[in-house]
């Protein structure tokens, strides 16, 4: 079981990298909807209906790949692997369809040939920019029926607050 304290480690250390502060707001966000890891959530981001940037998007996977990546600082997923919760975070290109649970990837590969990819969807121009990212049991939450899709307002995760992961409480400022 995971407690508040180990919550407060990660954030902290999540908190420290080098990555955008909205990135960071995911990973948080997530976090905190996961009730202590132990509920699986997910989250679509996408430039349709300009609720995002296609450049805040990117920057959020940019910063997820980097967390995770091994030849990089925070190893993401050896610290829930030490978190001893069985979850990790993931990320996707696509919207997460909650009524059908599963992933929507259509126009992800525009421009390639049709014999190049599983089916036709993929090749389709024109579509948002959209990914989805999970902290969930399974790499994109895929195999679970348990994935609670969350669709937060912009505000809600523009006003999470980095510089309090409670770890260090008493010298934490806003």
């Amino acid at each position: 079981m995971v407690g508040k304290r180990q919550i407060a480690a990660l954030k902290y250390l999540i908190s420290r990298q080098e990555i955008s502060d909205l990135a960071k707001k995911v990973a948080f966000f997530l976090i905190d909807n996961s009730m202590l890891l132990s509920q699986e959530v997910c989250i679509t981001l996408t430039n349709k209906g300009n609720v995002w940037t296609e450049e805040e998007v990117q920057d959020v996977v940019s910063g997820f790949s980097v967390m995770q990546s091994s030849n990089c600082g925070t190893h993401l997923h050896a610290l829930m692997v030490l978190s001893g919760s069985g979850f990790v975070f993931t990320e996707h290109y696509g919207n997460w369809n909650k009524n059908l649970h599963k992933l929507d990837v259509t126009g992800m590969f525009p421009g390639w040939r049709v014999d190049q990819v599983s089916d036709p969807k993929l090749l389709i121009e024109g579509m948002p920019l959209r990914y989805t990212f999970w902290l969930s049991r399974y790499d994109y939450g895929h195999r679970s029926k348990e994935v609670r899709f969350l669709q937060p307002q912009r505000t809600i995760i523009e006003n999470i607050n980095l510089k309090k992961t409670g770890l260090y409480s008493s010298l934490e400022k806003d």
